[in-house]
């Protein structure tokens, strides 16, 4: 079991604060994130502003396309349970420039050049910055461009290099060499694909947490313990609970 396990707050939380605000990033730290995941989109005037969706729809006041839509569009909407507003990723970097690092999770391709922008503007090329996708390409030209950045691959979802391409090392090595990270559904995690990342030198990440409800810590344990290193906590309470876990077996 590592000692430098990444703790992430997934979109900050995604319980009881509205995902992806400033209350929903503060809780996560507040409970022991060291890294909180947000999601990045462009808006139609070239904002990027941290949402998780295509739409508006399922998280705010609003309706309609994000990339169809205009920041003062977006400015005067409200996030569903606490009206908190849609925050700009430029302000994100603003706010917490001394208080935590960031995964950031890229919705769109059309993104890369200005969010590497922006990082270099505010330096956080010098941070513990991570960028992520699922399109392996796209973070392999960053990892070119810029070698200090981390990459995340989010292999879930990947239709080309493939979790199945994966475990049966159909991925090219040079490519492979320059992933830093690799996230996967929690369920789809193996001890094959802890021993493949393994021998690549790759970090293994968890996600998707909230299906299991009670059962989350169980679940979130037994990925440890096989050796998953980051995991994107859906519920800030279960930072706490895990890292006192981890401090408990020490002493065991």
């Amino acid at each position: 079991m590592s000692d430098n396990l990444l703790f992430i707050g997934h979109r900050g939380t995604r319980v009881i604060f509205d995902e992806n605000t400033y209350q929903a990033f503060d809780k996560a730290i507040e409970y022991g994130a060291n890294y909180i995941e947000t999601d990045i989109r462009k808006t139609f005037d070239q904002r990027l502003i941290l949402i998780h969706d295509e739409t508006v729809d399922r998280t705010t006041t609003g309706k309609g396309l994000v990339r169809e839509m205009i920041y003062p569009e977006i400015k005067e909407l409200n996030t569903l349970n606490q009206a908190r507003k849609i925050p700009l990723l430029i302000d994100l970097l603003k706010k917490y420039r001394n208080t935590t690092n960031f995964i950031f999770d890229l919705k769109e391709e059309n993104i890369l050049n200005d969010i590497i922008g922006i990082i270099r503007r505010y330096n956080w090329l010098k941070r513990s910055a991570i960028v992520s996708g699922r399109v392996l390409d796209h973070l392999i030209t960053i990892k070119k461009r810029f070698p200090e950045i981390q990459i995340c691959y989010n292999i879930t979802k990947a239709k080309k290099n493939n979790l199945d391409d994966f475990l049966k090392q159909r991925v090219q090595k040079p490519n492979l060499q320059q992933i830093d990270l690799i996230n996967l559904r929690s369920e789809l995690i193996t001890p094959e694909f802890i021993k493949r990342c393994d021998e690549s030198c790759i970090t293994p990440l968890a996600w998707d947490f909230l299906k299991y409800g009670e059962r989350a810590k169980t679940k979130i344990k037994s990925l440890v313990e096989m050796g998953v290193r980051g995991i994107l906590f859906d519920d800030y309470h279960n930072i706490l609970k895990v890292k006192n876990w981890i401090k408990d077996l020490r002493f065991v």
